[in-house]
């Protein structure tokens, strides 16, 4: 795959026990404005996806967002750091949106949500429903 222009990151809602999470986070963030890479992540501004997202913006890159209904309120939505937000109605949906938006998939330290996230997407490359490059930056 040679043209990337957009990766989805696969991180924690929460900044984990870790500093050095945070600032390797916001510095991917601003790799990805740095070369003109859109940020596609599963929206909101909580944890190290909020970092993330506000990196990118902040170096004045494009963030797109999926979230799933379940999640498009005040608690997460804590401030707009999405240029464009996509609503979907369940997770399910949200994954398949991040994965068809996305040309290739970066997993950064996370939870439960990050791994299944995870080995979804290995498990559809091993499969053959795509060819996407997938790194492991921790």
């Amino acid at each position: 795959m040679n043209n990337i222009s957009k990766i989805a990151v696969f991180c924690g809602s929460s900044f984990g026990n870790n500093d050095d999470f945070i600032s390797s986070t916001k510095a991917l963030g601003k790799a990805f404005a740095r070369n003109n890479i859109s940020l596609v992540y599963g929206g909101g501004y909580r944890g190290l996806m909020g970092a993330l997202a506000e990196a990118v913006q902040a170096n004045n890159g494009h963030v797109i967002g999926v979230l799933p209904e379940i999640f498009n309120n005040e608690k997460v939505k804590i401030k707009q750091v999405e240029d464009e937000l996509i609503v979907t109605k369940d997770m399910h949906a949200r994954k398949k949106q991040i994965y068809d938006i996305a040309d290739a998939f970066i997993i950064l330290p996370g939870g439960i949500g990050t791994f299944d996230e995870f080995f979804e997407i290995f498990t559809w490359k091993q499969i053959g429903y795509h060819e996407k490059n997938i790194a492991i930056y921790n």
